[in-house]
């Protein structure tokens, strides 16, 4: 097994050209199993070839090794948010609201988290995660009017109305 190791081939097409990357993975296959980076980076690999189911397992392996890293976590969640279900849905909502508690200028997060609850019909919470991400891109005028939405919808005195009334 090790010597089928020695020389891995990563072929990768695109329009423009056919690139040929070699590497030699001998002695770096037990660092493999053990780095949560190493699966996330198979996981993008796969994730930005189209293969968003076989990404999952790499980044479902990253999470359960470096949990609470809110690069593997977000990169997890997209990774469910693309895959347009209500179940994978469910789990990136989970992650993602703990993505926000970890690193809540994580402007990508906020923007998942809008699609999620876009797709879920809660108004409110698009809303709230729309003013989050743009006051984190340095948009004031776009914060301000979802917030002010958000605030016109959620119920009063709630965590979540307390959070934009406190910054408005």
């Amino acid at each position: 097994m090790i010597s089928a190791l020695k020389n891995f081939n990563i072929t990768i097409s695109s329009p423009l050209k056919l690139t040929t990357l070699s590497f030699n993975l001998y002695g770096v296959f037990t660092i493999w199993i053990k780095d949560p980076f190493f699966k996330e980076i198979a996981g993008q690999i796969l994730f930005e070839n189209g293969k968003s189911e076989e990404a999952l397992s790499y980044y479902r392996d990253a999470n359960r090794l470096a949990p609470r890293q809110s690069l593997i976590m977000t990169a997890l969640a997209q990774t469910l948010v693309s895959m347009e279900k209500t179940e994978m849905d469910a789990e990136a909502r989970k992650i993602l609201e703990q993505v926000i508690i970890i690193d809540p200028e994580n402007n990508f997060a906020w923007r998942q988290l809008g699609t999620i609850y876009n797709r879920a019909g809660e108004d409110d919470l698009t809303s709230l995660a729309m003013a989050e991400m743009f006051l984190l891109q340095g948009q004031p005028s776009e914060a301000l009017y979802h917030a002010n939405k958000a605030i016109d919808n959620l119920p009063e005195g709630t965590p979540k109305w307390l959070r934009l009334t406190r910054r408005h």
